[in-house]
């Protein structure tokens, strides 16, 4: 049996960085997965040949991570598969592919089931399935099939209670996780609950100023956003800022997210000047961490083009809802429910400019996609307006 090497240090120095958030995770969290994924990759290595462990080794250290997962399956050693898999799949998925990050999370569950069960602590094992059960939680969270989102979600919290107790922040960050599916259901309530559990974990924990709290607000914020109860969720949202501020600088992806949910609330009090103001800083943010195809992009370029709708400049809300568009078919596919709400606006701006034709053409693309029924009674409303202007 070979050992711990220089190599398998660097290897393991990428898997910390990677491993990072893989469930909003704290300091603690990204080190229990390190040293959960970590001992696989070492195990991994030491079953496979020599040349190709040390073929994987550089892959990994050379960020060729798509490159390790097809490596790892082909040494048909399940460790090496699954820990390859895994650091691919987590960059997918933050890179914003959603639709070759399921692929691959996938995979990782077949291969740990081929795990010789004898060789790890139960606890262990158990946990590294968590991590991806939470991963697909989070995949099928952003393709909008929040029921199997949660799903996955609660197959994590079953796992997670029993190894690590009622009050980890493993605990916690799953809370929210539920709390994210079930606010984009529309079960506001439902939401709130798992957002308190979450924080009232966070803050025991953690403390008052670790950006996991900072998270819980910016979603408690959100969930009311959505209640409109605009100012108990600017109080949140404030609360969330000064604590990413100080603890993750004014450039983060969670500082862009946090104005982006600014910009939310006053386009719902019809401050839109306002809310282009917070939206831009967002995309700024967005543009330069996570590049110019991530769905987060898109997903400001569609709240800028609500906001310059709702102010009748519809040729520049066209214009952003098309590059919402482009990136969103792109990485999320043309299923997703996000394409119905931007064909809804698309729909609304031809509307506005009084090219019915167009306005209909874009309705009816958005009531073949949607499936939230308050989305669709609000297509049908728009629809009939116009046969009666017709």
């Amino acid at each position: 049996m070979r050992t711990k090497n220089l190599a398998l240090l660097l290897i393991m120095g990428v898997f910390l960085l990677v491993t990072g958030h893989l469930y909003g995770a704290t300091e603690d969290s990204d080190m229990d997965a390190w040293n959960r994924w970590g001992l696989i990759t070492e195990r991994g290595i030491e079953k496979a040949p020599q040349d190709l462990g040390e073929e994987f080794s550089t892959k990994v250290m050379t960020g060729d991570f798509e490159g390790a997962c097809e490596l790892g399956k082909k040494s048909g050693v399940a460790e090496l598969e699954a820990a390859g898999c895994f650091i691919y799949g987590k960059t997918l998925f933050d890179t914003g592919d959603i639709k070759r990050s399921l692929e691959v999370w996938e995979k990782i569950l077949k291969a740990l089931d081929r795990i010789d069960r004898g060789t790890y602590d139960d606890d262990t094992l158990k946990l590294l399935y968590a991590d991806v059960y939470i991963g697909l939680g989070n995949i099928y969270t952003s393709k909008g099939d929040y029921d199997k989102a949660i799903e996955y979600y609660n197959k994590a919290l079953k796992i997670v209670l029993k190894t690590l107790g009622p009050e980890h922040p493993y605990v916690a960050n799953t809370y929210n996780g539920l709390g994210i599916a079930y606010r984009n259901k529309g079960d506001y309530d439902k939401a709130i609950e798992y957002y308190n559990k979450a924080l009232k974990i966070v803050l025991k924990t953690l403390g008052p100023e670790h950006p996991e709290v900072a998270t819980t607000y910016n979603n408690l914020g959100a969930v009311y956003y959505f209640k409109e109860n605009y100012d108990k969720a600017i109080e949140y949202f404030d609360k969330a800022l000064k604590i990413y501020f100080q603890t993750l600088g004014p450039e983060h992806s969670y500082v862009a997210t946090t104005y982006n949910n600014l910009g939310n609330i006053y386009t719902g009090k019809g401050d839109y000047d306002r809310a282009i103001e917070y939206y831009n800083k967002a995309l700024e943010i967005y543009l330069k961490t996570l590049g110019p195809e991530h769905p987060d992009v898109a997903n400001t370029y569609a709240n800028l083009s609500h906001a310059y709708n709702f102010k009748s400049d519809y040729d520049k809300a066209i214009e952003y809802y098309n590059k919402a568009l482009k990136i969103v078919l792109k990485t999320l596919g043309p299923e997703h429910p996000e394409v119905a709400y931007i064909f809804f606006g698309l729909g609304s701006a031809y509307a506005g400019k009084g090219d019915h034709d167009k306005a209909l053409e874009y309705y009816y693309k958005a009531l073949k996609i949607a499936r939230e029924s308050c989305i669709r009674r609000s297509i049908m409303e728009k629809i009939e307006e116009i046969h009666k202007k017709k």
